[in-house]
């Protein structure tokens, strides 16, 4: 059976992870939702199809994902305050990279789908069941501030 879309959000910004999560659940996609980086790198190894990674993650930063997304042929966005030095190195990584102050939710939709469709291809896309099941990223072990587009719930501290 065909599946929808996995994308996998990684934020340590409650609010951020919310707004991401609204504007994806309305969308053929099954979402995983994480705030804690030893989660998120269990996440990016079950190859999501999409990325989508806070810039800063306490400690960590979401282009150490990005990286690791990369190495797994996994496409990557990185959001975050403008900063030349790390949107030339998200853009190194094969990241797109966006400012959080200028996220727009049609804009972003538009820039999820073409860089789902650009690592899926077109004849993948196009076979892809928007009403698949959406239990296919699930995590064995779900952090509790994961969620699914059937369950959706706010992040967690």
């Amino acid at each position: 059976m065909p599946r929808r879309p996995r994308i996998l959000i990684v934020v340590h910004t409650t609010p951020l992870g919310n707004v991401l999560a609204t504007w994806l659940s309305s969308g053929p996609y099954d979402l995983a939702v994480v705030n804690a980086f030893p989660a998120a790198k269990v996440h990016v190894d079950m190859e999501p199809d999409l990325l989508i990674t806070e810039l800063k993650l306490g400690e960590y930063n979401g282009l150490h994902l990005a990286l690791r997304a990369r190495a797994n042929s996994l496409p990557a966005m990185v959001i975050g305050d403008p900063d030349p030095v790390l949107e030339r190195d998200a853009f190194e990584f094969g990241a797109t990279f966006l400012h959080a102050a200028e996220l727009r939710r049609d804009e972003f939709l538009r820039v999820v789908e073409r860089v789902i469709a650009s690592h899926l291809g077109a004849s993948t896309r196009d076979r892809l069941a928007w009403t698949g099941d959406s239990s296919a990223f699930v995590p064995a072990e779900r952090p509790p501030s994961a969620f699914h587009a059937t369950g959706h719930r706010p992040l967690l501290h």
